[in-house]
């Protein structure tokens, strides 16, 4: 049998919590950095507007000069 004291146990413990709270921080980080990257190839795209008004962003599937906004009915041009 393995004789471990105190010390080393408690050591252990904040180990594998430190080690555990740095993972999911880590893992985290790294989903948030895709789903980032994944909106803004979205919003990039030459379908889709945003509205200066509210801030919503809409498909202009029908490639109109300028368009109506479907949350705040302004009108909005495209750049």
């Amino acid at each position: 049998m393995i004789k471990v004291g105190l010390t080393e146990s408690v050591a252990l413990f904040f180990l594998i919590i430190i080690m555990g709270v740095f993972f999911l921080w880590f893992w985290g980080g790294r989903s948030k950095r895709g789903r980032r990257a994944l909106r803004d190839d979205f919003q990039k795209t030459e379908i889709t507007l945003r509205c200066p008004y509210c801030g919503n962003v809409f498909f202009n599937l029908k490639k109109m000069e300028i368009v109506q906004c479907p949350v705040c009915h302004n009108f909005v041009e495209e750049d």
